[in-house]
């Protein structure tokens, strides 16, 4: 940080223009605030920056007339404490989770995203932060939950509500939950922000996410980048194997990023198989294999006959197209191809490449169409 302010990265920059800096880069969850000042909020961050050779060259290289850019917080992740599977939140999603206020967040995703591990990476970093956090707690009925949202003793730890929307028979009392967590405050003084977990596998969870501000409520869940591989891989001793750039490459072209791959390549990896043995196996079980049918199950492509016919035309189609000529191609099949896109864009299933143009994430493609048996974890 000296070294860029010593070459001019910050020309122009007055102390109230660099403290909100530094009050972005802790919203985006690189740094954390104390009453000291600012300090790294992990050490994956870091990781990604590289060693101190790599950080001190990148400075003393540093194009003062390029604005600064925002760094990997967005994609770094951590591993979950109690198993070291990879975490379904990067750290600015984790940051934003966890900062103090009376915020409502929906979480939205699936099984293959790691939906259900949610509350694990909330409990690992109250363990973190005991001093800033409450230890998160559960929703269990209508009253406790009330309970939750009203009441509370001021002070510096900051309350973290989860609200299992799968809970909810009726979706309009999963509506008025969600809209008690904006109306419902505490105390002054009391702050406290509410997690609803959504599956994005169902209909009615994705209609009632939609009602909701995208840019301030919705958190989707998404494909681990080759940058969150990275920063997970350097904190579990059994991916060792996946130090070099090489291997990492090919964990990311062999999974396609998808949590519930890269969690079975741990398990492998904890047995000792090497990375050409792990990459092999997995590629060969998404292709024709069991492992291929637990990630469409996973996605929730596999109940619906409409689906099912909408994923064979796509997996199908030799090019990526655009937008709207993808929903004109389908609509003559499909009853609602924009509304099925949509569902497929939700669940991080259609990928889209630099140019805006769409087409069925190649994983997906790989594994498509289901094998009939079921799957299993391979045993730790």
């Amino acid at each position: 940080m000296r070294r860029l302010v010593a070459a001019g990265g910050f020309t122009g920059q007055g102390p109230d223009e660099f403290r909100a800096l530094l009050e972005e880069m802790t919203g985006l969850g690189i740094l954390a605030g104390d009453s000291q000042g600012w300090r790294l909020r992990s050490s994956n961050v870091l990781r990604l920056l590289g060693n101190q050779h790599a950080i001190e060259e990148a400075l003393e290289n540093h194009d003062t007339s390029k604005p600064l850019t925002k760094l990997t917080a967005a994609q770094a992740r951590r591993p979950i404490a109690a198993d070291n599977r990879i975490s379904p939140l990067t750290e600015q999603q984790l940051a934003r989770l966890t900062t103090p206020g009376n915020e409502l967040r929906i979480v939205i995703g699936s099984a293959a995203t790691g939906l259900g591990s949610i509350a694990n990476v909330l409990d690992d970093q109250q363990k973190r932060a005991p001093s800033k956090l409450d230890p998160i707690v559960c929703s269990t009925s209508p009253s406790h939950y009330k309970e939750l949202l009203s009441t509370g003793k001021p002070g510096p730890l900051h309350r973290i509500v989860v609200v299992k929307l799968s809970r909810f028979n009726d979706i309009d009392k999963a509506r008025a939950s969600l809209r008690q967590a904006e109306t419902i405050q505490p105390p002054a003084g009391v702050t406290r922000t509410v997690v609803a977990l959504a599956d994005a596998c169902k209909a009615e969870h994705l209609a009632l996410a939609t009602e909701f501000d995208p840019d301030n409520a919705l958190i989707p869940l998404r494909r681990v980048t080759l940058e969150g591989i990275s920063s997970w891989a350097t904190d579990v001793e059994a991916l060792a194997p996946f130090a070099e750039t090489e291997a990492r490459n090919r964990l990311m072209e062999t999974t396609g990023g998808w949590p519930i791959l890269l969690d079975e390549a741990l398990v492998q990896a904890r047995q000792g198989r090497r990375v050409l043995t792990i990459c092999k196996n997995i590629d060969e079980e998404v292709t024709s294999g069991a492992l291929g049918t637990a990630l469409l199950d996973g996605l929730g492509l596999t109940a619906s006959p409409d689906m099912r016919t909408l994923l064979t035309d796509l997996a199908a189609l030799d090019e990526p197209l655009p937008w709207d000529d993808l929903v004109e191609l389908l609509q003559d099949s499909h009853p609602a191809p924009q509304q099925a896109l949509e569902r497929l864009r939700m669940l991080d299933a259609l990928a889209q490449d630099e140019k805006q143009l769409h087409m069925l994430d190649p994983t997906v493609r790989r594994a498509w169409p289901p094998q009939p048996s079921g799957w299993s974890p391979t045993p730790a």
